[in-house]
């Protein structure tokens, strides 16, 4: 957990026995703060996936640049 931000997550499944194992983990490598009205928001800047696969790794890394929040957009919009 790092400035709001849940830096590493395990991801497990259950098997067909029901016993759980672990089938993923995410991890933020790399947040940005970005400042909002004098408040830091802080995101994620770099996120890396790895699932737990019997053929082997297969990592992902995701990284997000020139980062920018939208304040003329209302939260209505968003809504279902």
């Amino acid at each position: 957990y790092q400035q709001g931000i849940v830096t590493k997550s395990l991801l497990y499944s259950e098997d067909e026995d029901g016993v759980e194992e672990l089938s993923q983990t995410v991890e933020t490598t790399r947040t940005k703060a970005i400042l909002i009205n004098g408040t830091y928001a802080y995101i994620p800047a770099r996120t890396v996936t790895a699932p737990v696969l019997d053929a082997g790794n297969f990592v992902t890394v995701q990284e997000y640049h020139i980062i920018t929040i939208n304040l003329g957009v209302s939260d209505s919009l968003f809504n279902p």
